[in-house]
């Protein structure tokens, strides 16, 4: 186990991208004190994060970079992921309902249930217009 470490990765908005996070991200967590089933949600959740930015976010260029800055401390990891999209806050949307989707058989909308199921999740707007930074940080919070 490492007592700290940080990681900077910079990919195009692309779903070629989604394979690198994938693969660097579980490379970082192997060294961490996180077991596999969190490795598992972490990976999840970024995963999905990650691609909701690809399919929905809306940029003025199509080059845009997506920025993730992922800083462990020895028991907490936190994931600051910023794009140059239009505003979106996922924490303003309410959140979907698993059973409805099953149920229903819906085509997405699990993305941002399972990383705010998961993780501790905060967003900054960046910018006037845009602009977003997504932190997502595990283990989550104890809430008392």
């Amino acid at each position: 186990m490492i007592p700290q470490k940080d990681n900077r990765l910079s990919i195009p908005k692309s779903m070629d991208s989604l394979s690198i996070i994938r693969n660097n991200l579980r490379k970082f967590l192997i060294e961490t004190s996180f077991d596999s089933k969190q490795i598992n949600s972490i990976v999840l959740s970024v995963d999905e994060a990650i691609t909701n930015i690809i399919e929905h976010g809306k940029s003025i260029q199509s080059d845009d970079n997506i920025e993730i800055n992922v800083h462990y401390d020895g028991k907490t990891i936190e994931l600051n992921i910023e794009d140059h999209c239009e505003h979106f806050n996922p924490l303003a949307s309410e959140i979907a309902n698993p059973y409805t989707f099953i149920n229903e058989g819906n085509d997405g909308g699990m993305g941002i249930y399972s990383y705010r199921t998961l993780m501790d999740v905060r967003y900054q707007p960046i910018g006037d217009k845009m602009g977003n930074r997504l932190i997502l940080r595990y283990p989550k919070m104890e809430k008392t």
